[in-house]
């Protein structure tokens, strides 16, 4: 869908930037491990990683990923932009292939001067896509290299403020307790208190193993598909697609040692799990659910206040991130959060350009 814009990648710039653009899964795949190199000395996240990446493009093995990759004179990976062309036949598209399903996604550079030539290049790129099909990038988080490419983008780009990512920061306080409110502190007690009183025995593992995590995958999915079924929500398990890239992720990440999977038992069975991702300094929460029948015992607010103390004695980790903009009243605890936008191109083809954001714009060319 793409290669009818691909052009010849420009002459090295006097700082010695050489830009290529590299096309297919093939291609990516011999990168990969300088992308991961790249992504790791940058401090982007997981989500911009080949974990992440490879589950999503083994599960929607029809996308197109390419990548715009910048080399310095030295032939080391500089600058990174990676993302996908995905058609279904009705409505092409193409996006980054970090983040995705309100993820951060991530747009990668060591320094001022590849930052300034990756977005230019991804600009004109998408541009010319744009004609087409719909770009969609984001949520990128509102730093200085989104500034850039939100000022090299035309004014008909559509940018919108995404959802917040919520985080806590570690401060001076040790126990979990002290982030909790007072109305989630007495919602532990009383918990607790009916455990005690019903004989309600609880134990909780945390597995990092593969081989554990896989087994514990079946259960997982059956909790998290019933509680989505429950809140009338939107499953990624409603399709086909969305039930593969959920196992992909989950295996791809564990194979990685990037997944720890915290489950409560009560009595035995499954009431309550949370998928951390092992990204220092951050410790991440991919998601969590709990099992509706012992809702009783609030086994997702025991659960997720025993990560929150993992978290707090584990000196790695300075940041607990909850990875996607949820509703606050609907988190354990938050104590700062990250603003991110979302960047959109319609098809020329179809719907003129509207001007974007005009207080992103200004930051951005500030």
């Amino acid at each position: 869908m793409t290669d009818a814009v691909r052009r010849e990648p420009a002459d090295a710039t006097g700082d010695g930037l050489r830009p290529e653009v590299v096309t297919g899964r093939a291609a990516l795949s011999r990168v990969m491990p300088r992308l991961d190199e790249l992504a790791t000395a940058v401090g982007a996240p997981v989500t911009a990683r080949s974990a992440w990446l490879v589950a999503r493009l083994d599960s929607d093995p029809t996308a197109v990923p390419w990548a715009v990759l910048l080399h310095g004179s030295d032939g080391e990976l500089r600058a990174a932009a990676v993302l996908l062309d995905v058609d279904d036949g009705i409505d092409p598209i193409t996006v980054l292939a970090s983040g995705g399903d309100g993820h951060r996604a991530a747009l990668l550079s060591r320094d001022d001067a590849a930052a300034d030539l990756l977005v230019r290049e991804l600009a004109e790129r998408v541009v010319e896509l744009s004609a087409g099909v719909r770009v969609t990038l984001g949520p990128l988080p509102l730093d200085e290299v989104t500034h850039r490419l939100v000022a090299a983008l035309p004014k008909a780009a559509q940018i919108e403020s995404a959802l917040s990512v919520p985080v806590v920061r570690r401060t001076e306080e040790t126990a979990a307790v002290a982030y909790l409110s007072h109305g989630l502190r007495r919602q532990l007690r009383k918990a607790r208190n009916r455990m005690a009183t019903d004989g309600v025995t609880a134990e909780i593992s945390f597995r990092t193993d593969p081989e554990g995590i896989r087994a514990l995958a079946p259960s997982l999915a059956i909790a998290r598909r019933g509680r989505d079924r429950e809140q009338r929500l939107a499953s990624v398990f409603d399709t086909e697609a969305g039930t593969q890239l959920w196992n992909e992720r989950l295996r791809t990440l564990a194979e990685a040692g990037e997944a720890e999977v915290a489950a409560l038992y009560l009595n035995g069975s499954l009431a309550a799990y949370v998928i951390g991702l092992l990204d220092p300094p951050a410790y991440r929460v991919q998601e969590g659910r709990f099992v509706t029948e012992w809702a009783r015992y609030s086994p997702g607010r025991l659960l997720e206040s025993t990560v929150l103390q993992r978290f707090l004695d584990d000196a790695r980790y300075t940041t607990l991130d909850w990875m996607t903009g949820v509703a606050p009243g609907s988190l354990l605890s938050a104590n700062d959060a990250e603003p991110h936008v979302s960047i959109t191109l319609e098809p020329r083809r179809s719907q003129p350009g509207r001007p974007g954001t005009p207080l992103v714009r200004s930051v951005a060319g500030s």
